[in-house]
């Protein structure tokens, strides 16, 4: 945890609690950058998920999930926004997309350093969101030259590169809304460096993303990744045993039916006594 007043213990790594501080968005201020350092209590082999965490942050409120305008979305122009809310800046500049979800969008940024070779870690941004969901996204034509429009590249322009707009990953994953008041969301991936026991590292926080006067946290979480994508290797074999139980009854009532079936209102036969 780098931000918020409920207080979290952390798991897996030992904070220095020389470094260990509330890396907060003060009124007035765009930017708190803060290095967090800390030891890794146990082997975490690549590919190595490094996901930010929003609690509360309510995605699934009914607010959040109309902020969009799906014709914006697509590339669509229309004579004036569709949005009633969250459609212009200070300035009078339209906003393109407009809408909560596209003015909401996290934009802390991090970085890892291995703190006894001073190497940066590779944060690989790639693969973070659902490529259906990059897909279904595009810039509108004369992107972005189009006079009067306030872009997601100007408003956030350490998460959304300009040649990519609304096609960049971290926008598409942050306005698929999360079910529930935890909002869990990949920011990278480690692809090539394992994290060793042991091993120290600075974690560098540039924060931006404003939660004063709310009850909210913010946390950094890495986790390792399993054959199902997920670091846990329980649940996934529950899943895989539930599925395996689930096949199993379905295969017995087929052969029931096979075996054993009868038109409406027929008696049961012998072979389906028990």
């Amino acid at each position: 945890q780098y931000d918020g007043t409920q207080l979290f213990e952390p798991e897996g790594l030992e904070l220095d609690p020389s470094s260990s501080k509330n890396c907060t968005v003060t009124e007035g201020r765009t930017t708190n950058s803060c290095t967090f350092k800390a030891r890794v209590t146990q082997h975490m082999k690549a590919p190595i998920r490094v996901d930010f965490v929003v609690d509360p942050f309510y995605q699934n409120h009914a607010s959040f999930l109309e902020g969009f305008n799906w014709q914006e979305l697509q590339g669509t122009v229309a004579e004036k926004s569709p949005c009633k809310f969250m459609n212009e800046d200070s300035s009078g500049a339209r906003l393109f997309p407009c809408g909560l979800q596209a003015t909401s969008l996290f934009n802390d940024t991090f970085s890892i350093v291995d703190d006894f070779t001073d190497e940066e870690l590779l944060l690989s941004k790639q693969g973070i969101a659902w490529e259906t969901d990059v897909k279904r996204f595009h810039n509108p034509e004369g992107y972005p030259g189009l006079p009067g429009m306030n872009w997601l590249f100007q408003r956030f322009p350490s998460i959304i590169p300009e040649e990519l707009g609304v096609q960049t990953e971290a926008f598409a994953a942050w306005v698929r809304p999360s079910f529930s008041p935890i909002v869990q969301k990949a920011y990278a991936v480690i692809l090539d460096h394992d994290l060793q026991e042991g091993q120290t590292i600075l974690i560098n926080v540039n924060a931006s993303f404003p939660i004063t006067n709310t009850d909210a946290r913010k946390m950094l979480v890495l986790a390792t990744t399993g054959p199902l994508g997920g670091p846990s290797d329980g649940f996934e074999r529950f899943l895989l045993g539930a599925g395996s139980v689930c096949w199993a009854a379905a295969l017995v009532v087929a052969a029931i039916q096979c075996s054993c079936s009868r038109k409406r209102g027929e008696g049961r036969r012998r072979c389906c006594r028990v």
